[in-house]
Order: C-alpha cells, then structure tokens, then sequence
C-alpha cells in the first residue's frame, strides 16, 4: 500500500513537472538557442516572435546581471550546476520568480557546448512566502509561532510559546499539537485539522492547556505552504494569546450575573414591602 501511494506521489510529480517545467537551451555565449511552448508563455512572448539569439542576461532585470554572470562564469570554471530561485523580467517588465536549475555539457576537449536552463514559475509561491515571513516576523515580537507537519508534530516554535506553554526548547519538537490543547477540544480540534490537512486555512480562537495545567486563550490561524507536488510542506500557525481579555470577559459575565441577581433581590423585596403594605393598609380599614 505505501508503495503504491509512493508510486502514485511519483506520477503526479512527474505530471506536474512535465506540465509546469520551462526549458530552454542557450549556446556557449549564453544566448538562445531553443525553448518550449511554457517558455514563451511565462516571458510573455508570442510563439511566431523570433527570440533566437537573446541573450541570457536580458531575462533578469539589470540590477541582477552582474549576479548572474558571476554564477554562470563560476558554472564554468568550476564545472558546477546553479540551483535556486531566478528573479526574471519578462518582456512586459513584469516579475517572474523560477526555482531554477543552470547546467553546461562540454565537448571532448573541455569546451562549453551549451547551457540548459530548466525552471518552475514560483511567483505565487514566492509572494505568499514573503507575505507570511512579514507576519511571522511581526507575530515573533508580538505572539505565537508554530510549525508543525500534516502529522501535528511540531517542528519549531517561538521564545513565546516557549515561555507561554512553560516548556523547555527540548521538550517542543517532542510534542504534537493535541498535546497543549485542552482535552475537552479535542474532538473538534480534530475536526478542524483534518480540514487544515486538505489545503484549507482556518481562523479562531483555541483553548489550550499549559504544563502545569492552566487555561490558555489563543486567537490565531494556520495556514499551508505546498512543494512544487502541491502536496502539503508544513502548516503555519500564528497567534496572540488572549487569556487576560478571557478572564477579563467572564469576570465581566460573573459580575453582571451578580448585578441581576441583586436587582430581581430588590425587586422581588419591593413587591414583598408592597404587598405588606396592602395587607396593613386593609387591616386598619376592616
């Protein structure tokens, strides 16, 4: 069974990358010798538009074609493969991000052939990244940040979930997340995850329990980044804790509780005073 579902992960990578990977062969002066249908779609240029002899460095921006040049004569003389992202400019001057892969084959006496490129567009990828690194930086001094896997585990937490959980740095990635939620949340916290686990972002509050068996109130989210699969990587959960506004709230309810019951008190005396009253009132007449 864990062969055919790894067989079936391998398919789905295979079908992605065939659908979503940009070729092209550049010669040994870097400049265009080929590329696919995905190629001239991503840069934004028209199949019949002959591109032919572009050179590679007029597919970033100026600011990064020194860097690029570096990287390529590096390729060159130390004979090594690029991998990483690419921060492209296509023909309408628009950002494109690729996870990238540079390589050169030589001839028989060492000279460069050619240069293939081979990218996956990760500009999607790449803007929810930085947005969630500005939230996960400000959550850092402000709240509480967790990675966790689709298991639950936790990966890595923040100095704050530390100090807010009263656990030792040791003890954090020996947890799962069921672990510091109050057992009588469970069944819906499950609920909850198995909805997480199939892509979808959840928001709301949370009922923890620390160590030592205090109530926590954490208002958060999580969220989920995918690989190039689109299988689930990990899932991001960020929060602020909220106990103090909670214990604030039901001293709060507890106090007007008490307000009513005082005031039916007076009330229900009022008509007992009323009624003696009467009563004496009648008493004297008769």
């Amino acid at each position: 069974e864990e062969a055919m579902r790894q067989s079936q992960r391998l398919m789905l990578l295979e079908n992605t990358l065939k659908q979503n990977l940009i070729l092209a062969e550049f010669d040994d002066e870097c400049r265009l010798v080929s590329a696919n249908s995905l190629f001239y779609k991503k840069f934004e240029y028209s199949s019949d538009l002959k591109i032919e002899g572009k050179h590679i460095s007029e597919l970033v921006g100026e600011e990064n074609r020194s860097w690029l040049q570096e990287i390529i004569s590096k390729m060159i003389s130390e004979d090594k493969t690029y991998k990483g992202y690419i921060k492209h400019i296509t023909r309408t001057g628009k950002e494109l991000w690729t996870m990238a892969s540079l390589s050169i084959t030589r001839h028989e006496d060492s000279s460069v052939d050619k240069m293939m490129f081979l990218g996956i567009d990760m500009s999607d990828e790449r803007d929810q990244l930085l947005k969630q690194e500005a939230i996960m930086e400000s959550v850092a001094n402000l709240g509480i940040k967790l990675e966790l896997d689709i298991n639950g585990n936790i990966l890595n937490a923040n100095k704050y979930f530390v100090d807010l959980f009263k656990l030792s740095q040791k003890e954090i990635t020996s947890l799962v997340m069921l672990d510091i939620i109050n057992p009588t949340e469970h069944e819906g916290f499950n609920k909850r995850w198995e909805s997480i686990i199939s892509g979808n972002n959840y928001s709301g509050i949370l009922r923890g329990v620390t160590t030592d068996g205090h109530d926590t109130w954490i208002n958060g989210s999580f969220s989920v980044t995918q690989n190039v699969a689109h299988e689930i990587d990990r899932i991001i959960f960020v929060g602020i804790d909220i106990t103090h506004e909670r214990k604030l709230e039901a001293e709060l309810a507890s106090a007007l509780d008490t307000i009513k019951k005082q005031e039916k008190m007076i009330r229900d005396s009022e008509k007992e005073m009323v009624n003696k009253l009467r009563e004496s009132r009648a008493d004297l007449l008769s």
